[in-house]
């Protein structure tokens, strides 16, 4: 799993204290969990971060890349996860396998005794896609879902829309930074996420901040990486980030102003940004158009945030994951 989705399943896991828990993932999600004391799987160091082919290849200039070379790339990145998995991890060992988004097990030759699967997408939004490829963005997506309910006994959706047969709906899954009490004295927080798909952006971000006098810390892939985001967030006058899921989750609960970036072509974010598009407090702006930021930031500082709602559903999942052992 990447670095958001091991930020929201930290959090989830401080829930479960009845629960040994070892994590399998791998990039900059091993240091994330190592800060915070958790235990690893040997084999995360040798499994490749798909986080950085995300980033690295497929979306390049704050845009995704529709060719055949990134995207065999990133299949080949999960292909070779997976047969690592197949090698080195014993599945049914476990007395339960939480895979949140990890593609790998749905390609894997092994099959975990009883599992639970967290995802917030159920749909790749074939309508966002290039027409002629829309057929076969649609087939992939119900290929995702069927194999997902046959691997796994839980499917569970946490997103912040869309909703699918066979995927419980119970609320979203939110991180330690978003529980942390919020206050509105420290600086501007530019939140690039695990990936280095924002780190030109916020470059050009960060400079004009600074040439503006504005005080602002880059955290993420691209800026300072730590394992507790958390004081420093609910610490920022204001927000700047990109529209993944858990960063987004984090600016809702938290009240923030912010300046949401989606990345251009990338159906989940497009998705997930729509719920702040034309609410007070808040500015949707493409990641690509970066210097358009500072003007918005300025404006929404002196708003009153209206964030779109969200529910913790954090206990009732660890309610549900107990419930399968």
């Amino acid at each position: 799993m990447g670095l958001g989705h091991v930020a929201r399943d930290l959090h989830l896991r401080r829930m479960m204290d009845w629960a040994d828990v070892e994590w399998l993932t791998s990039g900059n999600a091993i240091r994330f969990l190592e800060e915070n004391g958790e235990a690893v799987h040997e084999a995360s160091r040798r499994m490749g971060s798909l986080g950085d082919v995300i980033g690295g290849s497929l979306i390049r200039n704050c845009t995704v890349t529709l060719a055949p070379g990134p995207l065999m790339e990133l299949y080949s990145a999960v292909k070779s996860n997976a047969r690592i998995v197949d090698g080195s991890v014993d599945l049914e060992s476990y007395d339960v396998v939480i895979a949140d988004e990890f593609w790998e097990l749905l390609l894997s030759e092994r099959v975990p005794r009883r599992g639970a699967f967290i995802t917030d997408f159920v749909d790749l939004s074939p309508k966002l896609w290039w027409a002629p490829v829309r057929p076969a963005i649609a087939r992939l997506g119900d290929a995702i879902r069927a194999r997902a309910s046959e691997r796994f006994d839980l499917r569970i959706h946490v997103g912040i829309w869309g909703d699918a047969a066979g995927f419980w709906h119970p609320g979203q899954l939110i991180t330690d930074a978003a529980v942390a009490a919020p206050t509105r004295r420290g600086p501007v927080v530019v939140n690039t996420g695990g990936t280095p798909a924002g780190c030109a952006a916020a470059r050009g971000i960060s400079s004009d901040l600074s040439s503006r006098g504005i005080e602002h810390v880059v955290i993420g892939a691209c800026g300072e990486l730590t394992g507790n985001p958390g004081p420093l967030i609910s610490r920022s006058s204001a927000l700047v980030t990109l529209a993944g899921y858990s960063s987004l989750v984090e600016v809702a609960i938290t009240k923030k102003p912010a300046v949401v970036l989606p990345v251009r072509r990338h159906f989940e974010h497009v998705e997930n940004s729509r719920a702040f598009v034309g609410r007070n407090g808040y500015r949707v702006v493409q990641c690509s158009r970066g210097v358009e930021v500072t003007e918005e930031l300025l404006e929404v500082l002196h708003e009153d945030p209206d964030p779109p709602p969200v529910i913790d559903a954090t206990p009732e999942i660890v309610d549900a994951l107990r419930g399968l052992l």
